[in-house]
């Protein structure tokens, strides 16, 4: 049976991995013995969490881009959401009825089979969502789209701040073993769990198709060379932003960076945020993915 990966040392070596929760978290995850994973929980108190008040929710998709000749896409892509003032539910509903119009035509595509209904989701104390959805969430088949559906689900509603990690039910009791490709879950899925699914670059936030004022913040992991990356703004076809490189935190294996764009450009407008590593092996673009946004008044 297939175990989440985790990709080390800069996406290049992949090695198996079990999913636990955080050691102060009432689920836990027993020792495994022979082929067969023992995972107990308890009855966490239900809180509630919002998307702070003039935001919105982010959701999780698939677009070929990011890639380079050894990576392949399609890889997650963070798409805005346009309603405001969403719950991790609502956020997942919008996630389950699949891309918006604009980003269907964009080739932006979800592994979740249509039809997926929320069935319950509650979050705990401990940061853990715990949701069910309907049985039609493992249909299908492939490894790949498997992983794709559980990253989905889980990088949707680990976007808000009080959801740490997700644990998976099938009717009332937890999912050891996802769907016939025989993938076991140790537990809650957290984000480290889905490297194998990011792009060289992820731009979180702002997110695919998002309003933005400027200046604004760039934020998001990305897996560079010596943690040095390019970015761009380009409106009208004119490079408006355009530092020499950008860093993350780490190069290293996937790290987070954060970074300022401001530019002197007329509201309203459509914008374009360009960012790309240059390869080190001979210099040609990988990594590239172009993020679509519209610059509004303050």
């Amino acid at each position: 049976m297939k175990r989440l990966p985790v990709i080390l040392a800069g996406m290049v070596a992949v090695a198996a991995c079990s999913i636990s929760s955080d050691p102060s978290s009432t689920s836990t995850v027993a020792p495994t013995t022979g082929s067969t994973d023992s995972i107990t929980t308890t009855t966490l108190p239900q809180t509630t969490t919002t998307v702070p008040p003039g935001e919105s929710a982010t959701t999780y998709f698939f677009e070929n881009s990011g890639g380079n000749p050894a990576r392949s896409g399609p890889f997650l892509v963070a798409v805005h959401d346009s309603a405001d003032g969403l719950e991790p539910r609502d956020a997942l509903e919008a996630l389950l009825d699949g891309p918006p119009p604009t980003a269907v035509e964009a080739r932006i595509t979800s592994e979740i089979p249509a039809g997926t209904a929320l069935v319950s989701l509650a979050v705990g104390a401990d940061r853990v969502a715990t949701l069910e959805l309907s049985p039609t969430f493992d249909d299908g088949g492939g490894s790949a789209s498997m992983f794709g559906r559980l990253a989905q689900v889980t990088y949707t509603l680990t976007a808000f701040p009080s959801i740490d990690s997700v644990l998976l039910m099938e009717n009332g009791a937890v999912v050891e073993v996802f769907s016939g490709e025989g993938i076991v879950l140790d537990g809650p899925m957290s984000r480290e769990a889905f490297q194998d699914q990011l792009p060289g670059i992820l731009v979180e936030l702002p997110a695919w198709g998002a309003p933005v004022t400027l200046p604004f913040e760039v934020s998001g992991t990305a897996a560079a060379f010596e943690s040095v990356f390019q970015a761009q703004l380009v409106v009208d076809g004119n490079v408006v932003f355009d530092p020499p490189f950008v860093t993350s935190e780490s190069g290293v294996g996937v790290a987070p960076f954060t970074f300022e764009i401001d530019a002197d450009v007329v509201p309203p407008t459509d914008a374009e945020l360009r960012v790309w590593e240059f390869s080190a092996k001979d210099g040609s673009v990988v990594s590239e993915r172009l993020v679509p946004l519209t610059v509004i008044d303050s």
